[in-house]
């Protein structure tokens, strides 16, 4: 019977709750940052049948969990947790997936921007009862208080909105 393992490349340590077939409650398994574990619902058994992995793997697919090997080929978001079924996750596959989910992050927070920008712009015409030709809105990480960290990117970046009479209104970076 195969193994379970369910990795964590968020930036967090994460409670893994699952439920296991024919036990009641919740089961929860810590995984550490860029770390992973064998599950093993009842503490020692950690070889599971089909329909448990199943059960298992189908309570947290539509939060994101996503298989290692499938990893590069998912063009998706993923939550950070990925799985690996009969075989621990390499380092080197965790580590990949750790760039990938920043990646990921990174790519949905410029869309957040871009989006808030073209929402401020609409707000703004309506309250100006009037188009405006350009908007520009920027974004600056302040340094914190305890200083920066030489692992993490910081961001400064900034939107421009504008108003083309055969394009319409788009955001640009």
């Amino acid at each position: 019977m195969p193994e379970l393992y369910i990795g964590n490349v968020s930036k967090q340590i994460h409670q893994f709750a699952y439920r296991a077939l024919e036990r009641s409650g919740v089961i929860i398994q810590p995984i550490p940052i860029g770390g992973q574990i064998r599950l093993s619902p009842n503490g020692a058994n950690i070889d599971l049948t089909t329909p448990e992995i199943d059960y298992i793997i189908g309570q947290h697919r539509s939060y994101g969990l996503t298989p290692i090997n499938e990893l590069d080929a998912n063009r998706n978001p993923f939550s950070g947790l990925v799985y690996s079924i009969g075989k621990p996750i390499s380092a080197d596959k965790l580590r990949r997936a750790m760039v990938k989910l920043e990646e990921n992050l990174n790519e949905f927070g410029r869309k957040i921007r871009q989006e808030a920008a073209l929402a401020m712009n609409t707000q703004m015409e309506q309250q100006f009862n009037q188009p405006l030709r350009q908007l520009e809105m920027s974004f600056e990480e302040v340094e914190p208080k305890a200083g920066y960290s030489d692992d993490v990117n910081h961001l400064s970046e900034g939107v421009r909105v504008t108003r083309d009479a055969d394009l319409g209104r788009r955001a640009r970076r």
